[in-house]
């Protein structure tokens, strides 16, 4: 009888627990009715500042650049092997209309520390501007690191930047103020660094993102 009571008392605590235990069903459903209940009683300007334990990138790490002298980045990063380039390079249009056209001289540029942060998981382009937009290089800052990041890195080798399976992207401010990210991506198969400016609308995970 006192075996039999014992054994009920197991079943029925086990019963209770595994009953108030949350399926991975019950943490989405959760997951989601917290988004719609934001949606419903946020105001739209607070709306998109609020995740739930699911933000869109982490930080990893701080990024000492070193204090560079002037130089001519048309030369040091021009899309045609010369004399002075440091690497073999490829733009898409909006590179070239937007940045590397209108480029002046880069002066001496003291040092500076770049935060470098991970994509997490897949998310909107609205998402990775609450979080980075108000940290963003100009195109001075932007040159001086890259061209640290290249010259330890001219033909895809191991390093900072990601030369396999994901992008490097570069928070930036144009010279007019627009806020945009550069794209830097090995080509193992071209032997070339693609440099693209673009506006994503979704982010995919595993992607690094450098700002101030």
């Amino acid at each position: 009888m006192k075996k039999t009571l014992i054994t009920l008392i197991i079943c029925i605590t086990t019963t209770s627990l595994s009953s108030c235990w949350p399926t991975t069903d019950d943490e989405n459903r959760h997951k989601n009715n917290a988004k719609l209940f934001l949606n419903d009683h946020l105001d739209s300007t607070n709306q998109k500042h609020i995740y739930i334990q699911d933000d869109p990138i982490i930080f990893m790490c701080n990024i000492q650049i070193p204090s560079i002298k002037g130089f001519d980045p048309k030369k040091v990063f021009s899309d045609k092997i010369s004399e002075y380039s440091i690497a073999n390079f490829y733009y898409n249009s909006n590179y070239k209309n937007w940045f590397y056209n209108g480029l002046a001289d880069i002066p001496n540029m003291k040092a500076t520390k770049l935060k470098m942060w991970r994509t997490t998981r897949m998310s909107k382009d609205f998402e990775m501007k609450y979080f980075i937009s108000k940290n963003s290089l100009n195109e001075q800052q932007f040159y001086q690191a890259l061209a640290v990041f290249i010259c330890r890195q001219p033909n895809g080798e191991p390093g900072t930047l990601i030369t396999e399976n994901g992008s490097n992207f570069f928070s930036c401010l144009k010279n007019d103020g627009e806020f945009i990210f550069v794209s830097v991506l090995w080509n193992r198969d071209l032997g070339r660094w693609h440099l693209c400016a673009v506006i994503p609308e979704t982010w995919e995970e595993g992607c690094y993102i450098f700002t101030l």
